[in-house]
């Protein structure tokens, strides 16, 4: 295990509270306190993964926002524009309502088994001397070191979201504590069907290819040639394979934006179809994370499957508006998973009637407004504008 600052932060937290259980020594009152925090904990977990469940195999997140966007305009903006923040908002609620009733029920139930099981153990441990008694109140510490451990990495997750200096985040990334509770416990959550909508970028589903190719390489002067260029590929193809795109592609387009009055409308109704008509594919992207790049990418086959990664549905979109004539731009950078910065592309689109270009992430659509968001460039990091059409 690598010992970084990180690390021994967490040894730390999950030690002290074991210790101070020990020196503290078992008694029948601390006994029923921490009863009390492991009965909130086992409320807790259990009211998560019912929601998780329920809400996953019942859809219930879309449903009830949809519901209350549906109640008032006002409603409808907050609730679309804030679309990632009210599912987690709705999501909350659930996971309080069903918190307090099982917790009830555990209080009943221990009522009448925990707690004359630890009247006993008192009385046990009293005859035993304070060795006894401090290895007891190290075992009953043990549920709030972890809920402590658990609790600090979540904050050390929202850290490395936010601006802080590299190497603080290189230790956090770096610490085998963070990674393993982070793979096993937060991830979990965060990429559960409940937050299906919730951005899903994998780390390095972009993968980018620069190969020089000799323009001369059939001369008989080939190997002294200086017309060598460089060919970019995006997940196997070029930029111009990727956007290509075919008669279907180019009336569905116009068939979207037909009766849009302006650029800015007509740009929006291509975010809004792809978004609403294309799946992120996890399994094509753990094939470009083992660089397989036999999976089809660009606009045409992801029209076709209405699956694809970010590269698909960027390209999908620079064909649906260059079809709808808008000019249209694909970028490439990073973006944000909800654990780390993973390379990433999106689209600009250039509004005439306002005379600049705009941000469109259609692979976002689902976790909130990323159609000229204000706060696009949160979880975005431009690297360079790859093709402008």
């Amino acid at each position: 295990m690598n010992f970084n600052t990180t690390n021994l932060i967490l040894i730390a937290v999950f030690v002290i509270p074991v210790i101070a259980g020990f020196v503290n020594k078992f008694s029948s009152e601390d006994a029923m306190e921490e009863i009390l925090d492991i009965e909130k904990s086992i409320a807790l977990f259990l009211s998560i993964v019912l929601a998780v469940v329920y809400c996953s195999k019942q859809e219930l997140l879309p449903k009830i926002v949809d519901y209350l966007s549906s109640l008032s305009d006002y409603l409808d903006t907050i609730l679309n524009g804030y679309r990632q923040i009210s599912y987690y908002a709705v999501f909350l609620i659930i996971i309080y309502l069903v918190y307090n009733i099982i917790f009830i029920l555990i209080r009943i139930f221990n009522k009448f088994t925990v707690q004359p099981f630890i009247d006993i153990l008192s009385r046990y441990s009293q005859k035993k001397g304070n060795v006894f008694r401090g290895f007891i109140g190290a075992i009953f510490a043990l549920p709030r070191a972890i809920i402590f451990l658990i609790v600090v990495c979540i904050s050390l997750n929202f850290i490395n979201y936010l601006d802080f200096p590299s190497e603080i985040k290189k230790s956090i990334n770096g610490s085998a504590i963070y990674k393993t509770i982070s793979k096993n416990v937060i991830n979990p959550i965060t990429t559960s069907p409940i937050v299906k909508e919730i951005p899903r970028v994998l780390n390095d589903s972009l993968k980018i290819k620069v190969v020089k190719v000799d323009e001369n390489q059939n001369s008989k002067n080939s190997s002294k040639s200086t017309n060598a260029r460089e060919v970019v590929y995006y997940n196997g193809v070029t930029l111009e394979q990727g956007i290509k795109s075919n008669e279907t592609i180019n009336q569905e387009a116009l068939k979207l934006t037909r009766f849009k009055s302006s650029d800015k409308e007509k740009a929006k109704s291509l975010y809004s179809w792809i978004g609403t008509n294309i799946e992120y594919d996890d399994n094509k992207a753990n094939e470009i994370l083992s660089n397989n790049f036999r999976v089809q990418s660009g606009a045409i086959p992801t029209y076709e499957t209405r699956t694809g990664i970010c590269f698909d549905y960027s390209c999908l979109y620079v064909a649906m508006a260059r079809a709808a004539n808008l000019k249209v731009r694909l970028v490439i950078g990073q973006g944000y998973n909800g654990e780390q910065w993973v390379n990433h592309a999106w689209n600009e689109v250039y509004i005439k009637e306002e005379s600049r270009w705009i941000t469109v992430d259609t692979t976002f659509y689902k976790a909130g407004n990323y159609f000229d968001s204000k706060r696009f460039y949160n979880d975005h990091k431009i690297e360079k504008i790859a093709g402008e059409w």
